[in-house]
Parts: structure tokens; C-alpha cells; sequence
């Protein structure tokens, strides 16, 4: 399964999937394909370079009826990641990284099995940071 990251998702993304996951091929709007093309142009030439998945950022296309449509003409799957809205500056690169960084695993796995294409949205993370109530503690 070839995956494309979109231009809108931060590159760090693409450093940390491809060290993590090197047995599947991760490319990169902005190396393997142009930046700053028509979401409706991307998919099919996602497509026509081999990908399957797109993985964005812009949440919006799962609602833009023709950006929609051109991604299931291409045969491609999609998935959005969210931001969470109270985050700011790089928390918001990092936590987009983590999300997909923890989901990738199960995306693949449930994308491979699809007979059509398949869209999903990906929760954003719930809080600034993953620690249980009630902690800090003292020892």
C-alpha cells in the first residue's frame, strides 16, 4: 500500500513514518508530486503514480461534494486528521504526528481489507496532554 501525506500535514510526519514504518512506501506532496495543486488534480495524480491513500490535514474535503467524488474516481482512500482546536503552534504538528503515528497501523489494516474506496477521520487528541486526573502526585 502506497501512502501520500498532503502538503498541509507537517513534513516531520513523513520523517518519523518513513524511520518507523520503512517496509511501506510514504511519499510527499511537495517531493513526489507538486505542490499547490487542485485538490481534484491530486487525487487522480496520486493515483496514476501508484498511491492508494491520501493523508490530510484539510477535514474539508470529506464535506466539498466534487473533491469527494474525484478522490472515489481515483480509486483512493482518504483520511483526515483533526486538529485539536485548543492547541497552538507546534502542539498542533505534534499532536497531528502522534495521531497518526498511533493509527497507522490500523489504518492500513482495515484500508488493505476495503473493497472501495474508504474515507476515515481520525479523532483529534482529547487534551494538551495524555496524563491520568489526579496527577501530578507527590511520591
Amino acid at each position: 500500500m502506497k501512502i501520500l501525506l498532503d502538503e498541509n500535514l507537517p513534513s516531520a510526519a513523513w520523517k518519523v513514518l518513513t524511520t518507523q514504518f520503512p517496509a511501506k512506501d510514504i511519499g510527499r506532496v511537495g517531493i513526489q508530486l507538486p505542490k499547490g495543486m487542485l485538490d481534484t488534480d491530486l487525487f487522480s495524480a496520486a493515483h496514476k503514480q501508484g498511491y492508494d491513500v491520501i493523508i490530510t490535514g484539510d477535514i474539508k474535503q470529506l464535506s466539498n461534494t466534487d473533491e469527494r467524488r474525484a478522490c472515489k474516481a481515483a480509486n483512493m482512500h482518504w483520511v483526515g486528521i483533526q486538529r485539536n482546536p485548543k492547541l497552538k503552534g507546534k502542539d498542533i504538528m505534534r499532536s497531528q504526528i502522534a495521531q497518526l503515528y498511533f493509527s497507522l497501523n490500523f489504518l492500513i489494516q482495515h484500508l488493505e481489507a476495503a473493497k472501495e474506496p474508504t474515507a476515515f477521520l481520525l479523532n483529534p487528541p482529547q487534551g494538551k496532554h495524555s496524563i491520568a486526573e489526579g496527577f501530578p502526585q507527590p511520591l
